[in-house]
């Protein structure tokens, strides 16, 4: 688990760094990092990581620079930071995201906090420009402040935990987002107006009980425009635990 922390100090240029936790034991795991670019501090403001490439991916700018924001790669060994584009959308002239989250097709997705027509919108985020294409409206009008967001890799749903710009209480809490529609779903409310970033599902291991998986998949087409084959495969003798089948 990867948490970026802001350490404010008097008198000083403030610093960011990442700390890894083990999430079985909440304990640190080796030393914090920060990412620099051009010997300045960059602000991290959100991130979220993508099963289909391996890659982090987050929003960043370089403080001190008045920079916009920008879709970039983090190395979370290094600290490298590798800038795809400035995020850009029809509509808005500096585009301000709160949330950001990587569906299970490795298809990012985030919500605009900007003040008017357009707060509150769902916004997929090309991979490859930074260009962020409205989805819909989410019907909420969130805070200008950072929240939670996470993607189901089973349903491939959209969770987002939401801090409404009026601090009602009867719109905040956890949300469920149809990213298809941006249509959302209340859950849990936050009574207390809570602030939550940093959300993950964690992953269900199998049973150790069960097969383990097949080995030799291999598929042998039919002749010559024939929509047929044969699929072979070998029988796992083992659980996923490691014990013998019988």
């Amino acid at each position: 688990y990867y948490a970026y922390v802001w350490k404010g100090i008097v008198g000083a240029e403030p610093t960011f760094e990442l700390t890894t936790y083990d999430p079985n034991t909440w304990k640190v795991k080796g030393t914090p990092i920060s990412f620099i670019k051009d010997g300045n501090y960059t602000d991290v403001h959100l991130f979220t990581y993508d099963i289909t490439t391996g890659n982090v991916y987050a929003f960043t700018n370089v403080i001190g620079t008045g920079s916009n924001r920008m879709l970039s790669i983090l190395d979370v060994e290094t600290g490298k930071i590798t800038e795809i584009g400035e995020v850009t959308t029809e509509g808005i002239e500096t585009f301000i995201p709160i949330v950001i989250a990587c569906d299970k097709n490795g298809e990012i997705y985030t919500v605009a906090g900007n003040e008017g027509t357009y707060c509150g919108s769902l916004y997929h985020v090309d991979k490859n420009t930074a260009k962020a294409t409205r989805v819909g409206s989410t019907g909420l009008l969130p805070a200008r402040k950072k929240m939670g967001g996470v993607v189901d890799m089973n349903t491939n749903i959209f969770y987002w935990t939401v801090v409404a710009a009026d601090g009602s209480s009867t719109k905040n809490g956890l949300y469920q987002v149809d990213l298809e529609t941006a249509e959302t779903t209340l859950i849990v409310p936050f009574e207390n107006a809570e602030q939550m970033t940093g959300i993950y599902i964690q992953d269900i291991a199998p049973d150790s009980n069960v097969p383990a998986n097949v080995t030799d998949l291999i598929f042998t087409p039919g002749d010559a425009g024939d929509f047929s084959g044969i699929i072979s495969f070998k029988v796992p003798n083992k659980t996923v635990g490691g014990s013998d089948i019988t």
